[in-house]
């Protein structure tokens, strides 16, 4: 939950002050564990997203799919199966939003030996 100096601050940041902070506090963070990930969305980066929606112009999700169609590199992600197999190259994991309304995650997986798969 947000606190209220948190919510009072972001205030006074433009929309692309508060992209960048984000970007700052998710840098290297991507490969922490799932739980870790979630506490940290609820105790870090809740607020910085609810400022945003707030300021969103386009209310209405049918509004935004021509903003989101295309590909994008995600730079933090709480979804769990990505990461189900091991060796996920994070720099070459992409999700591909189309404009009538599906999606895909493309993931590159670096080769491993069985032996690691066994340790895992």
């Amino acid at each position: 939950m947000a606190n209220v100096t948190t919510t009072k601050y972001l205030g006074y940041l433009s929309t692309p002050e508060i992209k960048n902070k984000i970007l700052e506090l998710v840098k290297g963070r991507n490969v922490e564990p799932l739980k870790t990930k979630v506490e940290f969305y609820k105790n870090e980066l809740a607020p910085y997203f609810a400022e945003l929606s707030r300021r969103n112009p386009f209310s209405k999700v049918a509004e935004q799919v021509a903003i989101v169609t295309g590909v994008w590199m995600p730079i933090w992600s709480t979804i769990p199966f990505q990461d189900i197999l091991p060796g996920r190259i994070h720099e070459q994991s992409y999700q591909i939003f189309h404009n009538d309304g599906y999606y895909a995650n493309i993931a590159r997986y670096a080769r491993c030996d069985r032996a690691y798969l066994w340790r895992w």
